[in-house]
């Protein structure tokens, strides 16, 4: 049985889509001034909406990691 997790940000109660590094998602969704719930976990969920966020925020970061190793 798989069990269906939350949203990992603060006030949000929607469905996971996708989950990340908890470290990750959090210095990403700092500069957006959204935080995520205290908890012990690794993993961080995301909906697809805060996702959407993540995304637009790790954007630059991936590109120039693109641009440092190669494809």
């Amino acid at each position: 049985m798989v069990k269906e997790k939350t949203c990992s940000v603060e006030g949000c109660s929607e469905l996971g889509v996708r989950s990340f590094a908890r470290a990750k998602v959090t210095e990403a969704l700092q500069s957006a001034s959204l935080s995520l719930k205290s908890s012990r976990a690794r993993r961080a969920h995301l909906c697809a909406e805060h996702y959407k966020i993540y995304k637009k925020q790790t954007r630059k970061e991936k590109r120039v990691n693109k641009w440092r190793y190669g494809t």
